[in-house]
This record gives C-alpha cells, sequence and structure tokens, in this order.
C-alpha cells in the first residue's frame, strides 16, 4: 500500500494493541493463519498490478485460494481481485487470478453441498450457506435485522480503534457509529486522494456478507 514508513509502523502497534487481535493469536482459532494467507495475496495483487505480471497475479489468487479454503469469508476476494485487475486495464492478470482461485471455490461449494447434514440447524447452515441467513428471516422482521447488523457492523470497527466502545456510559453508542463513520468515511478519502486498492475493493463487496 502507498503508506509511509511511519503510517505503516503505526498500523502495526494498532493491530498489535487490539484486545481481539491478541486474543485471536493465544487461541487455536483459524483467524491468524487467514490472515497471513489473506493479506499475502492481496500484497501480490497489488505487486502483480505495479509490476504488471501475470505469473504473480496466479500466485496471488493460489493463496487466495488457500485462504478461501481456510476461512469461507475470502469469497468476495473471486470477484474483488479481477475486477481491481480489470479497472487497471490488465485483463490477463484477472483472469488468471480467477482461474487460479475458481477451482477451489467451486470445489467447496459443491462439496458441502454434497455433504450437508440431514439434521443441520441455523447455526451449523450460517457457517456453509450464507443465504440462509438471509431466507431464514420473515420479509416483516428484515428491517429490524439489517439495523441489529448494522450496530454490530459499527461497533466491530468502533472495537479496532478501541476496547468496548459501546460499554462508555452515556455517549457509548454515539462514539462507536462517530468512530465507524470516520473510519469510512477515511477510507473512501485514502481511494480518492491517493489511489483505490484491492482491499477497497474487497471491502465493498465484503460489507453485505457481514449483514
Amino acid at each position: 500500500l502507498p503508506l509511509g514508513e511511519k503510517t505503516r509502523w503505526g498500523l502495526v502497534i494498532l493491530t498489535g494493541a487490539s484486545a481481539f487481535s491478541t486474543l485471536m493469536s493465544v487461541t487455536l482459532s483459524s483467524e491468524p493463519m487467514w490472515s497471513a494467507m489473506f493479506l499475502v495475496s492481496m500484497a501480490w495483487v497489488e505487486k502483480s498490478k505495479r509490476l504488471n505480471d501475470p505469473r504473480l497475479a496466479l500466485a496471488a489468487g493460489a493463496m487466495g485460494a488457500l485462504a478461501y479454503l481456510t476461512r469461507v469469508a475470502t469469497l468476495p476476494l473471486l470477484i474483488a481481485a479481477p475486477a481491481y485487475f480489470l479497472f487497471s486495464k490488465q485483463r490477463k492478470s484477472a483472469g488468471m487470478f480467477a482461474a487460479a482461485m475458481l477451482p477451489a471455490v467451486a470445489g467447496w461449494m459443491l462439496w458441502s453441498r454434497l455433504h450437508i447434514p440431514a439434521n443441520a440447524d441455523a447455526n451449523l447452515l450460517s457457517y456453509i450457506s450464507y443465504g440462509n441467513d438471509i431466507l431464514g428471516v420473515p420479509l416483516a422482521d428484515l428491517p429490524e435485522s439489517l439495523w441489529n447488523d448494522l450496530g454490530h457492523f459499527a461497533n466491530a470497527i468502533a472495537g479496532l480503534m478501541m476496547p468496548s466502545p459501546a460499554g462508555i456510559p452515556i455517549i457509548g453508542k454515539q462514539i462507536v457509529y462517530l468512530t465507524a463513520f470516520g473510519c469510512l468515511a477515511g477510507a473512501v478519502r485514502f481511494g480518492r486522494e491517493r489511489q483505490w486498492t484491492a482491499y477497497h475493493f474487497f471491502a465493498l463487496l465484503y460489507i453485505p456478507i457481514v449483514f
């Protein structure tokens, strides 16, 4: 990313000081391994775009496939990275990335579809079928569900900047929404004033999944 050295070190310190990052680094969860593979894939996408190197795009797609097989939350990358290459008029790199990542996505979707347990509950289905969450919500309850999801989303963003912001007396919710809005506005401003990155494309597609 086009960030200065001080900015990069500041982000590293903020990440290291995050209670969530600390928790995930000492528990037997897939988040640290997934984060490493996902960030490597994103870094290779950026380098491939900068050098106009389709072979590196192929490697980035392969790493994205491994990240997807670790956590299906990587799914938007299958669209985001090729779209980013196409935005930069690098059609061959877009095709190479998609060709490397698509088999893993298609294979896992097919396998999981064929092996859904007959007694699968809503909690299990939420891990293997995002569509189930949407179809399972009555239309009358959809606005309330989206509003609640918006609150959780804003709290998750603010939680990266400070511990338990929603727990602050009286002004907790206001701090959460203002912090989340500031982060989103800053991301948009960064893209407009410097340059759009692959992560912008990924985030744009990932946010609807969070909801």
